[in-house]
């Protein structure tokens, strides 16, 4: 790459006069406390991998708020019937948004008492600092039979947390939900009926994870910058390295060079139907083919049944007379007769 005195002189004085109207820009809301913000994200089959794919992406645009500060902490545990993936607090907020991209979805049954119990027993063990704003989100769909009632109040007293409640879904338990969130009739509980939802409430929603009164103030407006001078644009830099996979895993290079996949997006406007063509007319009678060749001769039939018996035929006429037959011959001597009476004598007179 060839740099020339007058580019590097160039780049120089517009990054002076960039960062003075920087320096004088207006100021945007941001959390100016230290806050550490921990994420319960529901991963459980009932939510669906859709919703669980959105839940990630409603987590990641609420820890970029907070990815401007050294001092802000943040974490998340993916939980269904058992915590499945953590990450424990750290300041390195943008390597945790690495990691929640890629994580799976478990898509099984839902403990939500074990996992506000993991965040008591594990997550908020250190000694809060003085103005350390402590914040546990909460993302589900589920509903619990044990008392969890209980269990937040602990992490509010003892531990000092406030806990925000986003839950969606069409069959809620309200009044579990409201037993979770620290003050569920001041914006720290919100509903919906799906994620999408609640990433076209962003803002509502960052607001109320950290309304000025708690952890954020707006600074004054400053004056509008210089603007710049324009640059000379620069001779087409190197191709650089590959970046090292933090991750130390041996297929961690592959997934990162892939995106995720995007949502589905949504259905189109229907179209009006058109108006029904007229029927065309009838066409002309195309000309008489050619007499096809002879076909074959065709297997001989199956035999028939027999048929049933006719009706007795008609009487014949009376043939004529035959011929006298020749004369017989002698026939056999018959047996002697029985001896007759003996006769009366009779004299005459």
């Amino acid at each position: 790459m060839r740099i020339t005195n007058y580019s590097i002189l160039s780049v120089l004085l517009v990054l002076c006069v960039g960062i003075i109207g920087k320096l004088d820009a207006q100021g945007d809301e941001v959390c100016t406390s230290p806050v550490d913000i921990f994420f319960l994200i529901d991963g459980s089959g009932s939510l669906g991998e859709e919703e669980f794919v959105r839940s990630k992406q409603l987590v990641s645009e609420i820890l970029t708020q907070y990815d401007h500060s050294e001092q802000n902490t943040a974490g998340y545990a993916v939980f269904t019937s058992s915590i499945n993936n953590v990450r424990p607090l750290t300041k390195q907020i943008s390597f945790l948004l690495v990691h929640l991209r890629y994580e799976q979805y478990p898509g099984t049954s839902t403990d939500l008492y074990n996992a506000l119990e993991y965040v008591y027993q594990n997550v908020f063990t250190h000694s809060r600092g003085e103005g350390n704003t402590r914040l546990l989100v909460v993302f589900t769909d589920g509903k619990d039979e044990r008392n969890v009632a209980e269990l937040s109040r602990k992490l509010e007293v003892e531990k000092g947390v406030r806990i925000i409640v986003f839950a969606f879904g069409n069959d809620l338990n309200q009044e579990q939900l409201e037993d979770i969130a620290t003050d569920p009739d001041n914006s720290t509980l919100f509903t919906f009926s799906t994620v999408s939802e609640g990433i076209d409430s962003i803002q509502m929603l960052n607001k109320a994870i950290c309304p000025e009164d708690v952890c954020c103030k707006r600074g004054k407006q400053g004056n509008r910058g210089i603007r710049g001078l324009e640059g000379i644009t620069g001779d087409k830099g190197d191709m650089g390295r590959n970046g090292i996979c933090k991750m130390r895993d041996p297929a961690c290079t592959k997934r990162l060079r892939k995106g995720e996949k995007g949502f589905k997006g949504k259905r189109g406007p229907q179209r009006v139907k058109g108006i029904k063509g007229i029927k065309g007319e009838i066409g002309i009678q195309g000309f008489q083919g050619e007499q096809g060749d002879q076909g074959e001769q065709g297997f001989q039939g199956i035999k028939g049944d027999v048929g049933e018996k006719g009706s007795p035929g008609v009487q014949g006429s009376v043939g004529p007379q035959g011929q006298r037959g020749e004369k017989g011959g002698l026939g056999i001597q018959g047996e002697v007769g029985v001896q007759g009476l003996k006769g009366i004598k009779v004299t005459r007179i």
